[in-house]
């Protein structure tokens, strides 16, 4: 993949730009704004660049409007209404992705976090435009790289909520990392298979061979839990506390998803 510093003069071209803005927005406001600054120098690049710039992100759930982003927008770029208010988006439409294609001359995916979705805007847009990567992008793809040749000791940190995306992740970090601690509605899943009652808790649905994870003796699983309404939301306290040695003894941390309260606003 190839860099934005790498696509020549792109002076007084249309450049789509793919974030990933997707923030906690509370009465009209931007309550966590770290993942939309990560992506503001790229902007400023293309700015200072004389690129003509259309941003692009979804947020969640469905229907939030994109209004309160447009505090982070610098002048002179247009701010696109939310990706996933068009069904085409999540169907990976190609006539949708046409669409956002008519836009631009160039596509920059400053999207790390969402790239590994089948949505028009982040696999259906490099089909159609010269392609590239946006600075954060290619930075987040350095840092990570460090993992498949860590030092020792390696704790992997794995949060979110859905199985079915997080699994290759773990079958290949097992047999790389030291540990791995499993939070977030993950850790309801290795709950169930170890009997535990999860009550009303999120959980996924099918067998990813957890038996087989445990016996690793990598896992490391949350000792104690806040719950509220019968659900399981976050790792206790107690556990904090147990984790904290385990981090300041590790060379390496990579840690990959919530594990807790941040899913709340997604509901």
């Amino acid at each position: 993949m190839k860099s934005i510093l790498e696509a020549g003069d792109v002076k007084n071209k249309k450049v789509f730009v793919r974030v990933d803005w997707n923030a906690p927005i509370e009465s009209g406001k931007v309550v966590d704004d770290f993942r939309i600054k990560k992506s503001l120098p790229t902007l400023e690049y293309l700015k200072n660049a004389g690129a003509k710039v259309v941003i692009a992100t979804h947020l969640e759930p469905k229907g939030t409007s994109a209004e309160p982003l447009k505090l982070y927008v610098p002048e002179g770029m247009k701010l696109l209404g939310n990706l996933r208010d068009n069904p085409g988006e999540e169907r990976n439409s190609e006539e949708f992705a046409k669409e956002l294609a008519s836009k631009a001359d160039i596509y920059v995916n400053e999207a790390f976090s969402v790239s590994h979705r089948e949505h028009a805007s982040i696999v259906g847009l490099p089909r159609l435009l010269p392609s590239f990567i946006g600075l954060q992008f290619a930075l987040e793809i350095k840092e990570l790289s460090k993992a498949f040749y860590p030092k020792k000791p390696f704790l992997f940190i794995l949060g979110g909520a859905k199985f079915d995306t997080k699994l290759p992740l773990l079958k290949k970090f097992i047999h790389i990392a030291d540990h791995i601690f499993v939070g977030g509605a993950l850790a309801n899943n290795f709950f169930k298979e170890q009997g535990v009652d999860i009550g009303n808790s999120l959980v996924s649905l099918g067998d990813f061979g957890l038996k087989e994870l445990l016996k690793t003796g990598k896992i490391i699983l949350p000792e104690d839990t806040i719950i509220k309404g019968g659900k399981i939301l976050d790792a206790g306290p107690r556990t904090i506390e147990n984790l904290k040695p385990l981090v300041s003894a590790s060379r390496l941390v990579l840690w990959n998803g919530p594990l807790g309260p941040r899913l709340l606003w997604l509901k």
